[in-house]
């Protein structure tokens, strides 16, 4: 089986969109918005470190995948808010 056959493809899971994403659709958020959290988080792991709760493995996990959900978010909205100014500066794709 070549790297990136078909099959191969096929075997993998398709990934889910992220809790924390399908809400913050809902809600409204703009990208700005979830990457100024995106950026507080980041701020607030390395504050972690600097007092010392970098070897707490709990919080540490849940900030990561915090980190990581908000990432995600912030891809999700800037690709939706950049096929909306597209739709509405030109006609939509067809085909």
């Amino acid at each position: 089986m070549r790297p990136g056959s078909d099959e191969r493809r096929r075997a993998r899971p398709r990934a889910r969109l992220p809790v924390f994403a399908r809400h913050v659709v809902r809600l409204g958020v703009t990208a700005t918005h979830a990457r100024e959290l995106l950026l507080r988080l980041t701020a607030e792991r390395y504050d972690a470190h600097d007092v010392g709760l970098g070897d707490n493995l709990t919080f540490m996990a849940d900030l990561e995948a915090d980190i990581v959900e908000c990432r995600d978010a912030v891809v999700l909205l800037s690709v939706l808010e950049i096929a909306v100014l597209r739709a509405q500066i030109e006609a939509p794709l067809r085909g």
